[in-house]
């Protein structure tokens, strides 16, 4: 929700793209960690090395960019208004169908899952890259948050007051699960067991899939902005990024919490999360007690409207959007602090 209330800001500010905003608005790092891809506000798609070094521009969109994703050696990208684009190997360019009598492409979220892309918007859709062929549409309206889990063949949509699960390629509705409250203030991810992880306000609930069977519940932790994984699985970090606070479930079969003071947007580890500092920006390192790390200075020019940077596969560097010099910045995240 944060990320569709981003790209609406952007187009208030910049209606006509006469001279965009030239942060990046997506990232990805390839599943190497080699490189990173970044789209930008002015629809420009860019190439770096984990350096930080600007490789060279890879294409040119005519809208802010909505998405992108690694096919091997390929970069595929997706525009607002529903240009699809893979680039830098076997290249080619499709747009998305609105379907009959419906307004034009609006993309506003992407989800990708090896050759499967889904696009949430006024055309809600799952596409067959492989194909270059949409698997087909899902009923609207939706309220966002479409997910493809990327070890099983499901997808979910969060709609209103419920979350919706599909079987694919097929696109047969398996489950629907009510929310306890309006699906705009819910997130929901896929657990690497198959489960269907909802967070509201009120309760934290894993679901079994394809049943749509409730498996357990835990009490409600609050508003949230960030809702993150560690990698092990096992732990869950709810941060409400506005007050600052995060409560940490150390085991997601237990009640067990941790509550942590900060803006907190990720896991660098199993043992350490990542933090926001306002003033001064900069990065904190923080253990699973709380206990501070380390800081890394970020300097005054990073963008953080939504997004607070990207952390590359190995989660040794995070990719920050800046607002001056080339849009991106490589910060080191393990090692001696560095100021920018």
């Amino acid at each position: 929700m944060i990320k569709l209330l981003f790209a609406l800001m952007l187009l208030l500010t910049f209606p006509v793209a006469a001279d965009p905003a030239p942060w990046a608005t997506e990232g990805l790092w390839a599943p190497d960690g080699s490189k990173f891809a970044s789209g930008h506000a002015d629809g420009r798609v860019m190439l770096w090395d984990n350096e930080g070094r600007k490789l060279r521009q890879v294409c040119q969109h005519d809208s802010m960019i909505s998405g992108l994703g690694w096919r091997g050696l390929s970069l595929v990208s997706v525009d607002r208004e529903g240009t699809l684009r893979q680039s830098l190997k076997d290249e080619w360019q499709l747009r998305v169908s609105p379907g009959t009598n419906r307004p034009p492409v609006s993309v506003m979220q992407t989800s990708w899952a090896g050759d499967l892309l889904g696009i949430w918007g006024t055309a809600t859709q799952v596409f067959d890259l492989s194909r270059r062929k949409a698997l087909g549409y899902l009923p609207s309206p939706y309220s966002g948050d479409l997910i493809l889990d990327p070890k099983h063949p499901y997808l979910a949509v969060r709609a209103d007051g419920c979350s919706l699960v599909y079987e694919l390629p097929k696109l047969k509705r398996v489950a629907k699960i009510l929310t306890n409250e309006d699906g705009n203030s819910s997130e929901h991810l896929f657990l690497p067991d198959g489960k269907l992880l909802i967070v509201d306000s009120n309760s934290v609930r894993q679901f079994e899939i394809p049943s749509g069977k409730l498996a357990r519940q835990v009490k409600s932790y609050g508003a949230h902005q960030v809702v993150k994984l560690s990698p092990d699985g096992r732990s869950l970090l709810i941060s409400d990024l506005v007050s600052p606070n995060t409560k940490l479930l150390t085991d997601l079969d237990s009640d067990k919490v941790v509550d942590l003071s900060g803006k907190s947007i990720d896991f660098l580890n199993d043992k350490t999360i990542l933090q926001y500092q306002n003033y001064p920006p900069a990065l904190r390192l923080v253990g699973l007690d709380g206990v501070k790390i380390r800081a890394i200075s970020l300097g005054n020019d990073v963008v953080t409207s939504w997004n607070y940077g990207w952390l590359n596969p190995q989660r040794d560097r995070l990719a920050v959007p800046t607002n001056t010099g080339a849009g991106i910045r490589m910060v080191h995240l393990t090692g001696p602090a560095k100021s920018p």
